[in-house]
């Protein structure tokens, strides 16, 4: 970004402000610093700290874990904290011989406060973000020249300071959590046996909300919000096993079983405003007149019925098959249930005759399958006619009509082929390849609908879309003695996508606000006004003109100069999901001392850097702070300019320009760990094992992506942070 010299500049000679302005503005008003803004309203060193125990032992018939823990972490946003102390009790055993019981318990207690100016809002009075704060400008200081510290309440320009701002914001959740499981096996016979699981996953929370009335933004009238949240998961499972594992032959089991589960979540809030006594701080304290309460539940529940069988042949043919009936309340009453099935097989190659005599082949597989399965990710009562408050009218609430009903939303659908070929050879290399093809129908989306009906959207179940790919994982053992080894290993994934059919008769789909439509017949792709550049005759911004169907990307066509999205807007020819995706790692040791490296990357994935439209738009936003390249605009001498002339009034739009590379290289995970020698361990009787270990994560990323972060999976950038750059030291005591 530029400097405060260089803003001032660039502001001048492309006619957006005068050296005037910026003399009155600014400088005349002591305002002359150069301040990179994210110094102060983010956190770039930030503490964490964990701290792990856990007990284990047992006898015979019974065993046991108990484990406890704690967790620390200071967020990148001024304010932002997040403690966790959890316990938790594994216990089984075998009162008889044929019973087998068990519990597993946790209970975990966290608070999170959370400074809620994160958005991507830059330069706003209450709401400087972090995320964004590089576009604020850099001539107003940040410390006060007379007590040179920093401005206890706002900065100069009216901007908050965070810390200030946080310490008369009180904003904890807290949240106490209970997740558990209990199971009983009894073995009938040593191959007949019943299992029965239930378990229970819940969380009470509490959110507090103030702003004290004696803050400076206040006026001396706060308010005061509390909230509370309950949700509870409970699952019943039972199975029934039969196995036949008695012949070098045959070996098979068959399996039933039945699931239900059920989910309730209830919500209740209040608030009110005008609070004035910062020592009284009460709901009932405040203004009655500006009370406000609210409150909403959510339930809903899955029934299944499944089974499963496999079949073994000599060891040498393997096959399984399964069948389940999954019933979900999210959808019509009438269409509640699926029923979906799989299929697979697998040839172990290397125990047939012609190949256990060809030492340098270790394993070799052959496998397919195919099968079916549905998804139901969707909010709950989405199939219904809802109602909504709409307020008092004539003295009582109102209500209209929130949602359209819809009887027979359904389960979305998946098939799902696979081939593949796994083995290892020469003691060194193993490789897994698998080729698959996925068909989804029945997609679950929101669509538009007609306007006339009265409302804009509805889910329903639509289109279907196929992808097709192979995955790829290899593995090679560099070297490998007895006191020393080095392995690497890669993954390869390819994705074809392809759009096969929509709704309504469309073949084509474009969402609206995301640059993305849906093409049957191509992939998901980017839909914006192609960017032609700048032209080089007048200086101004060019877009190509779309053929009459928009559908194939045009960049031949002439240009226009004048900018009409509705006009413009075509197939970009960008994809909107990278079509391949992997990483590779490095892992060694020697005697005490390991190391494990991974890379993760993405090829051909594009991004709409949406900061952009603000840090390269100087006319559009002229005051925020602008990168120094938007200095590279046209004049009568520099006609082959990236930018157009900023002295004709120019503002950038949001078309292609803004659409950039966005595949990455990342170093992921970097551990390297040492473990004190056995002949030091033996000499300190009270401990078995002494390891120290770093980890850093996110350390290095190469990308051409100019944006913030490569790696958000969205279409487009909003002004959030990036995946944070963590380095960790450990220390694990064995006893």
């Amino acid at each position: 970004m530029m400097s405060s010299a260089e803003l001032a500049r660039f502001w001048n000679i492309a006619g957006i402000h005068s050296e005037q302005y910026v003399k009155e503005t600014f400088y005349d008003n002591g305002y002359n610093a150069d301040t990179r803004w994210y110094n102060y309203v983010q956190q770039f060193n930030n503490p964490q700290y964990q701290n792990d125990i856990s007990i284990e032992g047992g006898g015979q018939r019974v065993a046991y874990l108990i484990g406890a823990s704690q967790f620390h972490q200071r967020g990148s946003a001024i304010g932002n904290v997040y403690d966790r102390f959890t316990l938790r009790s594994n216990v089984q055993g075998r009162p008889k011989d044929w019973l087998k019981v068990g519990m597993n318990m946790s209970a975990t207690y966290d608070k999170t406060i959370q400074n809620p100016n994160w958005s991507n809002s830059s330069n706003n009075r209450n709401y400087t973000s972090g995320a964004l704060s590089y576009l604020t400008l850099p001539f107003y200081p940040a410390i006060d020249p007379e007590t040179g510290k920093e401005y206890e309440n706002e900065y100069p320009g009216g901007m908050i300071n965070h810390h200030t701002y946080m310490a008369n914001r009180i904003t904890p959740t807290e949240r106490l959590g209970l997740m558990g499981t209990a199971f009983v096996t009894i073995d009938f016979t040593p191959d007949l046996k019943l299992s029965s699981r239930a378990g229970v996953d819940g969380y009470v929370s509490r959110y507090t909300g103030l702003m004290k009335p004696d803050y400076y933004m206040m006026g001396g009238s706060g308010w005061r919000s509390r909230s509370t949240a309950y949700n509870y998961t409970s699952s019943l499972t039972n199975t029934l096993e039969y196995t036949f594992d008695k012949s070098d032959l045959i070996n098979f089991s068959v399996l039933a079983g039945h699931e239900e589960i059920y989910n309730d979540y209830d919500y209740w809030s209040g608030s009110i405003e005008n609070i004035i006594n910062p020592r009284i701080t009460l709901i009932s304290s405040g203004d009655p007149e500006t009370r406000e309460i609210d409150e909403s539940q959510v339930q809903s529940a899955f029934r299944s019925f499944f089974g499963h069988a496999d079949f073994t042949l000599d060891g040498r043919y393997i096959f399984d098959a399964s069948i389940r009936a999954d019933a979900s309340s999210r959808f019509g009453a009438a269409k509640r249930w699926g029923v979906f099935w799989s299929a697979g097989a697998m040839w172990k190659i290397k125990r047939e005759e012609f190949l256990k005599r060809v030492v340098w082949v270790n394993d070799l597989n052959l496998k397919a399958s195919y099968g079916t399965s549905g998804n139901a990710n969707i909010a709950d009562y989405q199939a219904l006619n809802l109602l909504g408050e709409g307020g008092m009218y004539n003295g009582t609430n109102g209500l209209y009509f929130a949602q359209p009903e819809n009887p027979d939303l359904s389960w979305e659908k998946q098939a799902l082929l696979t081939v593949a070929l796994t083995g290892k050879v020469f003691d060194r290399f193993d490789f897994d390849v698998e080729w698959y093809h996925r068909k989804t129908t029945d997609m679950l989306m929101s669509v538009p609908i007609p306007a006339t009906v009265g409302f804009g959207s509805q889910y329903r179940n639509v289109g279907a879309l196929l992808n097709t790919g192979v995955d790829v994982t290899l593995g090679y053992d560099i070297f490998r003695t007895r006191e020393s080894f080095l392995h690497f290993q890669t993954t390869f994934n390819y994705n074809a996508e392809k759009v096969l059919e929509l709704f309504d008769g469309r073949d084509r789909w474009e969402i609206a606000n995301t640059g993305v439509a849906f093409v049957v017949g191509q992939p998901v792709m980017y839909y914006d006004p192609i960017y032609a550049g700048v032209d080089r005759n007048t200086g101004k911004p060019t877009w190509y003109k779309p053929n009459p169907d928009d559908i194939d990307t045009t960049t031949k066509n002439e240009v226009t100069d004048v900018f009409s999205e509705e006009d413009l807007i075509q197939n970009t020819g960008f994809k909107r999901h990278a079509p391949i995706y992997g990483g590779f790692s490095f892992s060694g040791g020697w005697k005490g001392l390991s190391f494990l490296a991974d890379f993760s990357y993405v090829a051909g994935k594009y991004m709409i850097n949406n900061d952009a439209f603000f840090y390269a738009n100087p006319n559009q936003f002229a005051d925020n702070n602008q990168h120094k390249g938007v200095s590279d605009f046209w004049t009568e001498t520099n006609p082959d300019a990236k930018w157009p002339d900023w002295r004709q009034g120019t503002v950038m739009q949001f078309d292609t320009h803004l659409i950039e590379d966005a595949s990455f290289l990342r170093l992921k995970n970097l551990q390297i760990a040492y473990s004190l020698p056995k002949s030091i361990m033996d000499n300190i009787s009270f401990m078995q094992d002494l390891k120290i270990t770093f980890t850093g994560r996110n350390l290095l990323t190469f990308t051409k992506y100019s944006g913030i972060d490569p790696e958000d999976d969205t279409n487009v950038s909003l002004g959030l942070p990036a995946n944070s750059k963590q380095m960790l030291l450990g220390l694990e005591l064995t006893f």
